[in-house]
């Protein structure tokens, strides 16, 4: 799964102290922008919470992934079932969060602590 794509710098600009010229190619890595610090507060932390959640997980505008709502209303109907068994779950305190980036960063390791019923 591509993680961005090539495309052409349509005006002379500069990122990160990188000169860019009109009509070069670039390489935009999309992922990257679900952890800009400029964007969002602790973009690292897990914050299920979160109130401002502009990410583009599924990418944007005529990249936007055709799957995207089907995966959101999926998300939705599996959260409401944990939260039907499980409802008093959080991140372990001090506990690391796994991740990959195969494509979108995706949390490979989640430890969470809950009350067992």
């Amino acid at each position: 799964m591509p993680s961005g794509g090539v495309r052409f710098v349509t005006d002379d600009c500069e990122i990160n102290g990188v000169p860019l010229h009109k009509g070069e190619l670039v390489y935009l890595c999309w992922a990257s922008a679900n952890v800009d610090p400029a964007a969002f507060d602790s973009p690292h932390t897990v914050d299920l919470a979160r109130e401002q959640n502009r990410h583009i997980a599924f990418a944007s505008g005529l990249h936007r992934c055709l799957g995207s709502h089907l995966a959101r209303i999926e998300i939705v109907a599996a959260i409401d079932q944990l939260h039907r068994r499980v409802s008093d779950y959080s991140v372990t305190p001090d506990a690391e969060v796994g991740y990959e980036f195969a494509g979108v960063r995706a949390a490979n390791h989640l430890p969470l602590s809950f009350t067992a019923r």
